[in-house]
C-alpha cells in the first residue's frame, strides 16, 4: 500500500465520525416523527371509536400497518447507522453483477488468488456475503444478481451495498440484461457511487499466445463496439427515471488479468494487455480524490432515503386524510343545502296539507258519530270513537313515519355516496376499499307509536239531555237541532285537541330531522374536522423531517463542493436531492459547466440550478396549481396545493418533478378531481 493511499484511508475514517453525527441527528428526527405519529393515529382512531355512526377506521388501519413497517424500517436503520459506525474506519468497495459475469475472477484477480473460487460454467459460486482486504480497504463480493430463483441472493447482495461507499458494477460485452439495470437503479436510489466495468468475454487460447494477445488487444481497442453496448446499458436508465450519463466504465478482460499475475504464467504482457490495470487505477484515483466525501455521503444517503420516504408517507398520508375530510366536507354541505331547498319546504307543505286533512277527517268523524250518538252522556263515547275509529295516533305516527323514511332515503344515499367517493378516491390512490358503518344503527331514530301522542283531556260534560227542555217542536226537529248543538261542541272541544296534536307532530317531525338529519350532519362535520386536524399534523410531521433532510443536502452539497474545488459561488438557498436521481438547487446564480460537471460527479446524479422562485419551481415541476387554505377548527389552517390537471396518487409519486416539489414545499400536492368531485 502506498503512502498517499493510507493518508487517504486514514482521511476517510476521520470523515466518517462527522458523516455518523449527521446521519444520527437525522435518525433521531425521524424516530420522532414515527412516535409522534404513531401516537396521533392512536388518538383519532380512539375518537372514531367512541364517535361510531361512520366508519374510517379501515383508513387509519392501513396507515397504522404502513407505520408499522416504517417502525421496522427505522429498527434497521439504526442497525445499519450502528454497523457503520462500528466498521468506520473502512473504506468499503462491493462488487456486483450478474451470476457468470466474472465477480470471482475479479475478486480472486485483487486478492492474489489461486483461481479456486472461480465457478465452472453454470455454477453460482458465491452464495454468500464474502468480505476481502486490497489496498487497505474492504472488498465485498456478494450473491450474483439476476439468477434464476436468485431472490434471497438478490436481497443479501443489496442489503451488503448499504455500508458500499464505492459500486463496482460488472457487466459483460454481451447484450445488456433488464434485470441487471433494475438492480443498478436500486443501487442508484441508495446514493452509491458506482464504476462500470465491461468484462470483455473473448476466448482465450494460450496454446497460442501471439495470437491470443493480438486478438485481446484488438477487441478491447473496439472502444466504438464497447462504448454501443454502454450507451445501450445507460438507455435503460430512463426508464428508472434516472440519468447513468455519468457513470464511468472501464473495459477489460478479467480471465486475461487472472492468467497474467497466476504464479505459473506471471505473463505481465498478457496482464497489461488485460487492461486491469486502468480498473485499479480508478479505483484507487477515487480513494484519493473523493473517498472522504463518499464516506460522509454513505452515512447521510443510508439516512436520508428513509427520511425521504418517510416524509413523503406522511404527506401521503396527510393528502388522503384531508381528501377523505373533503369528501365529508362535500356531503355536509349537500346535506344542508337538501334540507333547506328540499326537505322543509316540502315537509311544511306535506304538514299543512297533513294538518287540513285530519281536521277534515275530525269533522267528518263528528258527522258520523252524532248520527248514532245523540242521547244521553256521549263524552266518553266519543273518546272511544276516537280512538278506535278516526284512530288520529295512528294517522299521526304514519305521517312522522313517512317524513322518516324521507331523511332516511337521503340519509341512505348520501352513505351510499359517499362510501362510493371514499371507495373509489382510494382505489384511485391506494387500491384500498373502504367500508362504511350504518348510520341508523347507532340510534333509534323514531320512537313514536300508540300512546306516544297525548291528546287534549278527554272530552267531558257533552250530554245528551236536551230532549226534555225543549217543548213545542216535533221529535225529528228535537234531534236535528240535538244534533247540531252535539256537532257544534265536538267541534268546538276539538278545535284545541287538533292543534294540540299538530302541535305535537311538529316537534315530533322535528326530531326526526334532528335524529336523520342534523345527527348524520354533525357527524359529517366531526368526521371532517378530526381527518383535516389529522391530516395537518402529519403535514407538521413532515415539515420537521424536511427541515432536518434539508440540513443534511446543504451540508452534503457544502462538503462536495469543497471536494469538487468549486470556484464560484452560487449563493445556495435550498436544496432538494432524491440520491442518485436528481439533485435541485435554488440558488442566486449558477454554477460554471466545469463545477456543475464535477459536483455531479461526485454526487453521482444530474445537477439542475435555478435561479427562480419557489412558486416558479414548483409549476415547473407539477404544472399548475393553487395554494388552499381549509379550516377545521384547529389553530391553524390546513393547507395544500390542488393540482389544475388530473392524476393519480400513484403517478404523482412516482414522479421525479412531484417529489422534488415535495422536499421544496413540504406541502400535500393533490388533484382538484380528488377534493371537489
Amino acid at each position: 500500500m502506498s503512502e498517499d493511499i493510507r493518508e487517504a484511508l486514514e482521511h476517510c475514517a476521520a470523515y466518517a465520525e462527522r458523516g455518523y453525527r449527521l446521519a444520527k441527528d437525522g435518525y433521531d428526527r425521524l424516530h420522532e416523527a414515527v412516535l409522534e405519529e404513531e401516537g396521533k393515529l392512536q388518538e383519532t382512531r380512539y375518537e372514531q371509536e367512541r364517535a361510531g355512526r361512520i366508519d374510517y377506521g379501515d383508513t387509519l388501519e392501513w396507515q397504522m400497518r404502513e407505520l408499522r413497517s416504517s417502525k421496522e424500517t427505522e429498527e434497521n436503520l439504526r442497525r445499519d447507522l450502528q454497523s457503520l459506525r462500528e466498521r468506520q474506519k473502512e473504506f468499503s468497495v462491493v462488487v456486483f453483477g450478474r451470476t457468470e459475469a466474472g465477480k470471482s475472477t475479479l475478486m480472486e484477480i485483487l486478492r492474489h488468488g489461486d483461481g479456486a473460487s472461480i465457478g465452472k460454467g453454470g455454477q453460482r459460486t458465491t452464495r454468500d456475503v464474502r468480505d476481502y482486504r486490497w489496498q487497505g480497504m474492504k472488498i465485498t463480493d456478494v450473491p450474483g444478481i439476476c439468477s434464476f430463483d436468485g431472490r434471497e441472493d438478490d436481497a443479501l447482495a443489496m442489503e451488503a451495498a448499504k455500508a458500499a461507499d464505492l459500486i463496482l458494477f460488472l457487466i459483460t460485452d454481451d447484450a445488456p440484461q433488464e434485470g441487471e439495470a433494475e438492480k443498478l437503479a436500486e443501487l442508484r436510489a441508495l446514493g452509491k457511487s458506482v464504476l462500470g466495468l465491461v468484462n470483455v468475454k473473448l476466448a482465450l487460447n494460450m496454446d497460442r499466445r501471439a495470437l491470443a494477445l493480438r486478438g485481446l488487444r484488438e477487441c478491447l481497442a473496439d472502444t466504438g463496439r464497447l462504448d454501443a453496448i454502454c450507451t445501450q446499458f445507460r438507455a435503460y436508465a430512463e426508464k428508472h427515471q434516472q440519468d447513468w450519463a455519468g457513470i464511468p466504465f472501464v473495459y477489460t478482460h478479467l480471465r486475461a488479468a487472472f492468467l497474467g499475475q497466476e504464479s505459473q504464467l506471471d505473463d505481465a504482457e498478457l496482464y497489461e494487455a488485460s487492461n486491469f490495470a486502468a480498473v485499479e487505477e480508478y479505483i484507487l484515483s477515487k480513494v484519493q480524490q473523493d473517498g472522504a466525501f463518499l464516506r460522509i455521503k454513505t452515512f447521510v444517503d443510508c439516512v436520508v432515503k428513509p427520511m425521504q420516504e418517510h416524509m413523503e408517507r406522511l404527506l401521503g398520508n396527510s393528502s388522503v386524510n384531508a381528501q377523505d375530510g373533503m369528501i365529508h366536507r362535500r356531503k355536509w354541505h349537500e346535506l344542508d343545502e337538501w334540507k333547506e331547498k328540499n326537505l322543509l319546504p316540502r315537509v311544511q307543505k306535506e304538514y299543512d296539507e297533513f294538518s287540513a286533512r285530519l281536521w277534515s277527517e275530525i269533522t267528518g268523524g263528528i258527522e258520523d258519530f252524532i248520527e248514532d250518538h245523540y242521547e244521553g252522556d256521549i263524552s266518553a263515547k266519543w273518546n272511544y270513537y276516537m280512538k278506535q275509529h278516526l284512530q288520529l295516533e295512528q294517522k299521526c305516527t304514519a305521517f312522522l313515519e313517512e317524513v322518516s323514511r324521507q331523511c332516511e332515503r337521503k340519509q341512505r344515499e348520501l352513505l351510499d355516496d359517499l362510501r362510493f367517493d371514499r371507495q373509489f378516491s382510494g382505489q384511485i390512490r391506494l387500491g384500498h376499499q373502504m367500508s362504511m358503518g350504518d348510520v341508523s344503527d347507532t340510534k333509534t331514530w323514531l320512537q313514536i307509536g300508540a300512546g306516544a301522542l297525548v291528546l287534549a283531556n278527554p272530552i267531558v260534560g257533552i250530554a245528551a239531555g236536551l230532549l226534555v227542555s225543549i217543548f213545542g217542536d216535533s221529535k225529528e226537529e228535537k234531534i236535528r237541532k240535538q244534533k247540531i248543538e252535539i256537532r257544534d261542541k265536538l267541534k268546538k272541544q276539538m278545535d284545541p285537541v287538533h292543534d294540540q296534536i299538530m302541535d305535537q307532530v311538529r316537534d315530533k317531525v322535528n326530531e326526526v330531522i334532528e335524529a336523520r338529519i342534523d345527527g348524520l350532519d354533525d357527524v359529517l362535520v366531526s368526521a371532517d374536522e378530526r381527518l383535516l386536524a389529522l391530516a395537518h399534523e402529519e403535514a407538521r410531521a413532515a415539515g420537521r423531517i424536511q427541515t432536518q433532510l434539508r440540513r443534511l443536502n446543504m451540508e452534503l452539497w457544502t462538503e462536495a463542493e469543497r471536494y469538487a474545488s468549486v470556484t464560484k459561488d452560487i449563493e445556495v438557498m435550498t436544496i432538494a436531492r432524491i440520491p442518485g436521481v436528481q439533485t435541485l438547487v435554488l440558488a442566486k446564480r449558477k454554477p460554471g459547466k466545469r463545477d456543475q460537471g464535477k459536483m455531479e460527479e461526485i454526487l453521482g446524479a444530474p445537477i439542475t440550478c435555478s435561479t427562480e422562485t419557489l412558486a416558479q419551481n414548483c409549476r415547473e415541476l407539477v404544472g399548475r396549481y393553487q395554494d388552499k387554505a381549509f379550516e377545521y377548527g384547529g389553530t391553524s389552517p390546513y393547507y395544500c396545493k390542488i393540482l389544475a390537471q388530473e392524476r393519480s396518487a400513484e403517478e404523482l409519486a412516482k414522479d421525479v418533478g412531484y417529489r422534488l416539489a415535495q422536499q421544496l414545499f413540504c406541502t400535500p400536492i393533490f388533484d382538484a378531481q380528488e377534493v371537489w368531485g
